[in-house]
């Protein structure tokens, strides 16, 4: 499988895409054999960090209510996204992370629950529990 350069990619996706046609595109995005998927809920208040730079390709759907992404670089700096998946807003937000010199943390600083999909290029190992939710 080709190297995949170091790159963070943003991108706006429509609700009503269908499966068959994010899982073409992530295709495109990670050329990899395989994709596996997680949901986690996120609860009101809950904060998450996912060792996303031990899977090194993955990508991150808000699938219900709000969120918001940090990306913390070592060489200093934060960039805040939010992720929503509210039908008002009329859009979910997918991120494809492909950078391991990154620290990710999602957090919902909403009222109420939120689902988080990710969609990577490795199987999540049963023991590695403990590595989803971290408390910072």
């Amino acid at each position: 499988m080709p190297e995949v350069s170091v790159r963070v990619i943003s991108k706006k996706i429509h609700p009503d895409l269908s499966r068959s046609a994010l899982h073409r595109e992530f295709k495109q995005i990670l050329p990899v054999p395989e994709i596996y998927k997680e949901t986690v809920s996120v609860f009101p208040g809950e904060r998450i960090g996912h060792h996303f730079h031990l899977l090194k390709r993955c990508i991150l759907i808000c699938t219900k209510g709000k969120l918001t992404l940090y990306r913390q670089r070592k060489g200093g700096g934060v960039v805040c996204t939010t992720m929503s998946a509210n039908p008002a807003d009329g859009n979910h937000y997918c991120y494809a992370i492909i950078d391991p010199e990154t620290t990710y943390l999602v957090t919902n600083s909403t009222t109420t629950a939120s689902e988080l999909e990710i969609w990577s290029d490795q199987p999540k190992n049963p023991s590695d529990n403990h590595e989803l939710r971290i408390v910072l």
